[in-house]
């Protein structure tokens, strides 16, 4: 009994042991079967490397230039944003710098515009590897870390990696969001603005795809470039933007008040009604349906918000111009001045003004704001602001002169109109033409009392009995 008491331990110890044995290979291979899964994405200006870790729960992403980017001196920026749309996604930006060192920066933009400086505003240096810049605004959501052993930029090509935790959701199908710039924004600074991308995309993304062999599998796409039709429409709203607000909505203001202090001719209203209520309106309306239909992100921004005010006042300011013109009478209005207008006509003049100031306003914040960041041609020089500045001082100063000196002779003008048309019995001012006084010599004369001749001795009293005669 003894004996097999002693031989039943060490067989139950053997396969203890081997069971876990067997029990440890297993889970030793398991888990060395795909912890880190991932695809490869690439286009003729970059490709984007996603790796997932689902040991470490970390996604580690690299962008890299594509072969005929190689080059540092032509590489601008790379970036990649998590969702379908530029709109509302956090997007992370990288690019080299001149001293060897990469920046990145984490942003979120309203729209398809230039993303604000987010939270994160760190600029690494590669060399040596320490950060230059730290200055922390709020943490955002996902926090990326630029891998600088593993980033480069040499001969060989350019390469920018991060790693950030992995989204709570993450699956097979990745939604993300591309773009490259060809213009490296030449500042270390995160917070640095930069000059729109030339192309950009969305892609699906498979991180959850097996590493085959070390290698990450590859997917592809087809992308947009904001060269072609994007950057025609793009003048075609500058150009009716600015040449109606510019040029003509000025012009159509200043010609009525210059023209009704020198004459009294109303040659003025059709030139001034054209102008205002075909010309302009048409190009202030091509300008905000071009800009509508070819700028996402909505109404973002100040230049945007103005365009959208000037448009509806366009829109007012025309039908009042109408009403004015054309229904006022019919509508028997009551409320007027001893000049005859309305409280409709100063209401029409008045919102004259308010379009010239809100058209002036939309062009600046275009130039200040929304140029350098889609025409790709970087911040406008001074010589457009100059530009700008000399318009609106001449405008102004033209209608201040139109105030000061053609206002008053305007209103005589119209008093002695007002006080001829109060005397419709009365002899009214006969114009000295040659004609004129051959005809009625008695009434150019002194002395008014003798009759004109072959009148018979009687005296006519009104000008339409001249007429007649």
């Amino acid at each position: 009994m003894r004996t097999s008491r002693r031989s039943l331990g060490p067989r139950l110890t053997v396969k203890t042991m081997i069971g876990l044995g067997l029990a440890l290979i297993l889970v030793v291979a398991r888990g060395a079967q795909a912890t880190v899964t991932g695809q490869e994405y690439c286009n003729p200006y970059m490709c984007i490397t996603g790796t997932h870790d689902d040991t470490t729960s970390t996604d580690t992403y690299t962008l890299s230039a594509s072969s005929s980017m190689s080059s540092s001196s032509n590489f601008g920026w790379a970036a990649i944003g998590f969702g379908t749309q530029m709109g509302g996604s956090p997007m992370i930006i990288t690019w080299p710098n001149s001293d060897g060192s990469f920046t990145l920066t984490q942003r979120q933009s309203r729209g398809h515009d230039m993303p604000s400086a987010a939270d994160l505003r760190r600029s690494f240096a590669h060399a040596k590897n320490i950060p230059l810049i730290g200055a922390e605004v709020s943490n955002p959501s996902r926090k990326a870390t630029l891998q600088t052993a593993s980033s480069f930029s040499n001969s060989s090509g350019i390469g920018m990696t991060f790693t950030l935790p992995s989204s709570s959701s993450t699956t097979n199908s990745t939604e993300l969001i591309w773009a490259y710039g060809n213009t490296n924004p030449k500042s270390s600074s995160s917070s640095a603005n930069f000059q729109q991308h030339v192309s950009f995309g969305a892609i699906t993304m498979a991180l959850l795809t097996p590493i085959t062999n070390s290698t990450v599998s590859r997917s592809s796409d087809s992308t947009s470039t904001a060269s072609g039709l994007a950057r025609t429409m793009l003048i075609a709203h500058v150009v009716c933007g600015a040449f109606a607000t510019m040029l003509v909505i000025p012009a159509a203001v200043l010609v009525p008040r210059y023209a009704r202090g020198l004459s009294d001719s109303r040659w003025w209203f059709p030139v001034h009604g054209s102008a205002m209520g075909i010309v302009a309106l048409g190009l202030v309306t091509a300008a905000f349906i071009i800009a509508v239909t070819n700028f996402t992100g909505g109404f973002n921004s100040n230049h945007r918000k103005v365009g959208l005010a000037l448009f509806l006042f366009m829109i007012g300011q025309v039908l009042l111009g109408v009403y004015v013109h054309w229904f006022r009478n019919l509508t028997g209005d009551r409320f007027r001045s001893k000049s005859g207008r309305s409280p409709t006509n100063f209401l029409h003049m008045v919102f004259g003004i308010v379009v010239v100031v809100a058209g002036f306003a939309t062009t600046w914040e275009g130039i200040v704001e929304e140029w350098g960041i889609w025409s790709g041609t970087g911040a406008p020089s001074l010589g457009w602001k100059v530009g700008w500045v000399i318009i609106v001082g001449i405008t102004a100063l033209a209608y201040v002169v139109g105030l000061i000196f053609l206002l008053p002779r305007q209103r005589r003008r119209e008093a002695a109109r007002r006080a001829q048309a109060q005397q419709p019995t009365q002899l009214r001012p006969i114009t000295r033409s040659f004609s004129s006084q051959q005809r009625y010599q008695h009434l150019h004369s002194r002395n008014t009392d003798s009759p004109p001749p072959n009148y018979q001795g009687q005296k006519p009293t009104t000008y339409e009995e001249y007429e007649r005669q």
